[in-house]
């Protein structure tokens, strides 16, 4: 309640006020939320996709048949994660979702996924953003957010370097973004490693390179595995996240997934 008036009252004093009937909407929902700047609109997407990712955790065999793709060679099982393009798609599910449940109280939603060598409209040439989020007020057109959602895989070759040589550099340039009053970026990481990861995919070798190379490991100290990677990195990226927020006009996020069967 606190919080909603807190937003309210934000809403007001920078002359843009919220519609009464969203606020009695808002008072009525527990699931909703009142988006007035990116920080906020980069929250409430924090939380929708954090919820999902719960839901879709918490059961081994949803998690298997979404992100992880089954083999059988001679009688044995190996499992190999879906591609970036697959763990995309399950994000923007869930986005689509909330738009459909009317999360964003006040606002409308609009999302874009681009397909695989599709140009993001505005940007350099063969610049191609993941997920898109665009929310614009019913009341004031010219408050306009936007969020830049790039997705990656833990095996990515430029996972350590892509936040700021890509999100930043080639999605979060004002010169793209004009008519928004505000845009944040996201970046959404995918981490698989784990020992049920088929060794012959390459892509298993690349995820302990990038935790090489992020973490700083010299060849003969041991490889942080499990939960213990994934808290390492999360504090490497968070980090990384910050110092770019500090520095540009634009605030970024990351969020990193377990997605690692056990």
């Amino acid at each position: 309640m606190n919080d909603l008036i807190l937003s309210a009252r934000r809403e007001s004093s920078t002359g843009n006020p919220p519609d009464p009937k969203d606020v009695l909407e808002l008072l009525a929902r527990e699931d909703a939320f009142l988006v007035n700047d990116v920080s906020g609109l980069s929250r409430c997407i924090h939380h929708i996709i954090s919820q999902h990712w719960k839901r879709l955790s918490g059961k081994q065999d949803r998690l298997k048949r979404v992100l992880w793709n089954r083999t059988k060679e001679d009688g044995e099982l190996k499992f190999r994660p879906v591609d970036e393009e697959g763990f995309s798609d399950e994000i923007q599910f869930c986005l689509e979702q909330a738009k459909e449940q009317r999360l964003f109280v006040g606002r409308e939603v609009q999302y874009k996924k681009l397909g695989r060598g599709e140009a993001a409209a505005g940007l350099e040439s063969g610049a191609r953003i993941d997920i898109e989020v665009t929310v614009l007020s019913k009341l004031v057109p010219e408050s306009a957010l936007k969020a830049i959602i790039e997705v990656k895989g833990s095996w990515n070759k430029e996972l350590v370097t892509a936040m700021g040589d890509q999100l930043l550099k080639d999605y979060l340039q004002p010169k793209y973004h004009i008519e928004f009053q505000g845009v944040c970026g996201i970046y959404l990481i995918a981490w698989f490693q784990c020992e049920v990861w088929d060794s012959e995919d390459t892509r298993k070798g690349q995820t302990n390179s990038n935790i090489i190379k992020a973490l700083g490991i010299c060849p003969y100290q041991i490889i942080p595995d499990g939960k213990a990677a994934i808290k390492k990195m999360d504090l490497f990226f968070t980090n990384q996240a910050n110092q770019i927020s500090e520095s540009q006009e634009f605030p970024v996020s990351v969020m990193l997934f377990d997605a690692r069967l056990s």
